[in-house]
């Protein structure tokens, strides 16, 4: 995703640049999404979550909320891959969020 940002109230000759972040809606930092890999999806035995470029440096944790937002499932980790039985959920849409200090990804995932 690109976003692009004005500040109309800058009054000097001068371009900064900066990342943007998304932010969650409890004000988190979002990790951005081509950074970490969740497959397959859809799903039907288990998601892997695999983290690139080093983005976690520390202990995360994994949650699995349904449609209804009731969380099914909460997994620690620390590794750059994590994988998740999902064999013994229902078919159905599920939410995949990952929190690691500050910063939360969270992923759509699809269980047939």
């Amino acid at each position: 995703d690109d976003y692009v940002y004005y500040d109309d109230e800058v009054r000097w000759l001068l371009t900064y640049f900066s990342p943007v972040y998304k932010i969650s809606e409890d004000g988190g930092e979002k990790i951005l999404s081509d950074n970490i890999s969740v497959y397959p999806n859809p799903a039907s035995e288990i998601i892997t979550i695999t983290f690139q470029h080093g983005d976690i440096k520390q202990s995360y944790t994994v949650e699995l909320f349904d449609a209804a937002g009731k969380k099914i499932k909460s997994t620690d980790g620390d590794e750059t891959q994590i994988m998740i039985p999902v064999f013994d959920l229902p078919r159905g849409i599920y939410l995949a969020k990952v929190i690691s200090g500050e910063h939360v990804f969270e992923k759509k995932i699809i269980l047939q």
